[in-house]
């Protein structure tokens, strides 16, 4: 039979195998319980959730929404650590916010591929 499906891959055959780059630029990154929590294009990430624990909890506590989302720079920032520990994020974020629009118009477009293609399978019930 046929299967009506999105696939939302990559073909990696020839970075696996005859070390070409990698066909991948962009990455989505879901909680458990099936919430965008992030976006990754190349070296930058935009974040609309944010888990405050860390360890065990981070199963027990839910995500908090964000209202305005935040941007990282993976290569200057891999830990993902200035958002809490480097002064004046707020003025760096306003200045880079302009790379949101790109990002959330790709994010958008995949989104919305979920209309014609729903899940197939629900998320497992939080808690």
């Amino acid at each position: 039979g046929t299967f009506r499906v999105h696939l939302d891959g990559y073909d990696q055959l020839a970075h696996l195998t005859d070390g070409a780059e990698s066909a991948r630029t962009d990455f989505y990154y879901f909680s458990d319980i099936g919430d965008l929590v992030g976006f990754r294009y190349d070296r930058w990430k935009l974040l609309f959730m944010n888990q405050e624990f860390t360890g065990m909890d981070v199963w027990f506590e839910s995500y908090d929404e964000l209202h305005t989302p935040r941007l990282v720079d993976l290569r200057t920032d891999p830990f993902e650590r200035a958002i809490d520990d480097a002064g004046g994020y707020e003025l760096w974020l306003l200045q880079h916010l302009f790379l949101a629009t790109p990002m959330m118009a790709q994010v958008n477009s995949f989104l919305s591929t979920f209309e014609e293609f729903p899940p197939r399978n629900a998320a497992p019930p939080a808690g």
